[in-house]
């Protein structure tokens, strides 16, 4: 069942309005008061996806479809520097049926010209809030707020956003003026005990500037 044109709409809003704070999100300094304003628009556009995403695919591994997976179109965009540590959040969208955790997280394939250095989960309580994007070595600059898990601490329920949500940590090696961020794969274990994946869409455009 496609997803109706109206709530199509609302999520394409609620995305388009995610985009403003991720440029106020420069430094980890500011990420206080504006990334709790980001939690809730980015966790209302995946829940917004998951309400209305279709539900008759199948996923590659020949399981149900776990996850929504309509691409919002409304893509998000920020800018970073050659030989920075950036941190992005990743999507972590409502499942549509069942409750899962995750046993594992990736990109599909490699961001052009940066190297990722993990991929790891952190509390919305712990930290006061979501993150799009922050520079550098959070753990080390605020270990009482940033207390990295494996992504296996995430459980998910249906219609309930999670407690949990993931960061990137990437460096990029060369300028670019454009990297369409590649699609992610969640890897999970289902309430049943069945194993699968899926990969959902990570709608983030960055611009990579040289430092100086």
């Amino acid at each position: 069942m496609p997803a109706g044109k109206s709530g199509y709409s609302r999520l394409q809003h609620a995305l388009a309005s995610a985009t403003l704070p991720v440029k106020a999100l420069g430094s980890f300094a500011q990420h206080g008061r504006i990334v709790r304003r980001v939690k809730r628009r980015w966790c209302a556009a995946w829940l917004g996806l998951a309400l209305t995403a279709g539900c008759a695919n199948r996923s590659s591994d020949g399981l149900g479809k776990v996850f929504p997976t309509t691409d919002p179109g409304q893509r998000l965009t920020t800018q970073v520097r050659v030989g920075q540590t950036v941190n992005l959040g990743l999507p972590t969208p409502v499942p549509l049926r069942v409750r899962v955790h995750l046993t594992g997280v990736s990109f599909v394939s490699k961001p052009p010209g940066a190297s990722v250095k993990s991929i790891v989960a952190y509390r919305y309580s712990d930290t006061g809030g979501g993150i799009l994007k922050a520079i550098g070595d959070l753990p080390r600059k605020d270990p009482s707020h940033f207390s990295p898990r494996p992504v296996t601490a995430v459980k998910m329920t249906p219609g309930r956003q999670s407690a949990w949500f993931i960061l990137a940590t990437l460096t990029w090696h060369t300028a670019s003026p454009q990297v369409h961020m590649p699609a992610v794969r969640l890897a999970y274990e289902d309430s049943q005990g069945d194993h699968g994946s899926q990969v959902v869409p990570y709608p983030m455009t960055v611009t990579v500037v040289r430092s100086g």
